[in-house]
């Protein structure tokens, strides 16, 4: 038989007692795993590895699962910055904690670095994290509209979830659920792409997201004929090797009379006014419109 460590990291690394029990094992052999360390209990009828992710520990401990963007990031999505903890509990829930103790109420605790979520059906198998569809949805509950669908894209663009399965659950709710899903594209490479894609868009300004230009690739967006838009998705750039393939294919953009314009995480997320008043700018002199000529 497995012995309690391998069956709660089967589990995911944090687990019911009555999940652990399903596949054999005994409470005793629950109560010796705790008295041993080498599973802890982080609330009544719960059980982890030392080692588990903290901020499902945390989740668990305040009585439900991960979900939303704390859940995103368990997945590997891409997620703007949200320090607070998301989770989802039941509709009926009332034995809420710190996820810092179990001994001490949400409400005495830190209330406002808790996002709850409270949609989760109370009858519902237990769980850790949330399930993505279920995560994805509680995302738009919580976030500005663009980070939601920068998020969701990434879902999308991985096959991570499928667009319909995420309307097929968006179906019975708020009609925002479904408006923002309308939103996204599983085609876009990034969330910093995502934003810009949803800016200029909200500004009227026509674009194609992933267009297969010859001699290069796909380049993330392109403004009218010529106005090349590529977004650099992380806060600190791959590396070297990243930035020469950067600089190559920008070189071979302008040598076919495309005018590039490159902008990274920093520009995107904490300056977008002054890289809109130079789109702006570009598009008012009608720079995006010249026809770019064929490669020789």
């Amino acid at each position: 038989m497995d012995s309690v460590e391998n069956v709660l990291a089967h589990l995911g690394g944090v687990a019911t007692g009555s999940s652990v029990m399903a596949v054999g094992l005994s409470k005793r052999a629950l109560a010796e795993g705790v008295r041993t360390r080498r599973i802890r209990r982080v609330r009544q009828g719960w059980y982890a590895l030392p080692d588990a992710p903290p901020e499902i520990v945390a989740a668990v401990r305040v009585g439900g699962a991960l979900t939303s963007v704390s859940a995103a990031r368990h997945y590997g999505l891409w997620a703007l910055d949200d320090a607070r903890l998301h989770v989802a509990v039941p509709r009926n829930a009332s034995r809420l904690r710190s996820p810092r103790s179990p001994l001490v109420r949400l409400a005495d605790a830190e209330p406002h670095d808790v996002c709850l979520h409270w949609r989760r059906p109370s009858h519902t198998m237990p769980i850790a994290v949330a399930p993505m569809v279920a995560a994805l949805l509680h995302v738009i509950d919580c976030q500005a509209q663009e980070r939601a669908v920068a998020i969701i894209d990434s879902a999308l663009n991985g096959a991570r979830v499928l667009p319909e399965q995420l309307r097929a659950a968006a179906q019975p709710l708020a009609s925002r659920y479904l408006q923002t899903l309308d939103q996204c594209d599983p085609a876009s490479q990034s969330g910093t792409e995502t934003l810009v894609r949803l800016r200029l868009r909200r500004l009227g300004i026509g674009l194609r997201s992933q267009v297969q230009i010859r001699g290069v690739g796909r380049v993330d967006l392109l403004v009218g004929d010529r106005l090349v838009i590529e977004c650099d998705s992380h806060e600190f750039h791959d590396g070297a090797v990243a930035s020469q393939r950067d600089y190559d294919r920008d070189l071979a953009l302008v040598a076919m009379d495309y005018l590039v314009l490159r902008l990274n995480y920093r520009q995107i997320v904490h300056e977008w006014d002054r890289v809109e008043h130079v789109i702006l700018g570009l598009i008012a002199r009608r720079r995006h419109l010249r026809p770019a000529p064929l490669p020789r």
